[in-house]
């Protein structure tokens, strides 16, 4: 299952508050189509019917299905600047 470092769940929880997102919202990661596995991010009120929900500190995480199958042994990682401006990558989970 995806994992989140310390920085990236202080990352979505600034994203979240600045958004106004409510408390049951949170980051969205998707797929872009069936035959497109490139992965797009976006903020969401609440996760998806068929989303699996990835929480950790109070942040959520929304993963489409064929997300969650790509990810699932990922960790989601964040770099942010001075300016406050959010970079996320995905990295393989240690062993």
């Amino acid at each position: 299952m995806l994992t989140l470092t310390e920085n990236a769940v202080k990352a979505i929880k600034s994203m979240t508050a600045d958004a106004r997102t409510p408390d049951e919202g949170g980051l969205r990661i998707a797929t872009r189509s069936l035959m497109d596995t490139s992965l797009e991010m976006e903020l969401a009120d609440s996760p998806g019917r068929k989303d699996q929900v990835v929480e950790a500190e109070g942040t959520r995480v929304f993963l489409e299905p064929m997300a969650a199958r790509i990810l699932e042994d990922r960790t989601l990682d964040a770099d942010v600047t001075q300016a406050g401006d959010v970079s996320f990558r995905i990295i393989r989970q240690r062993a």
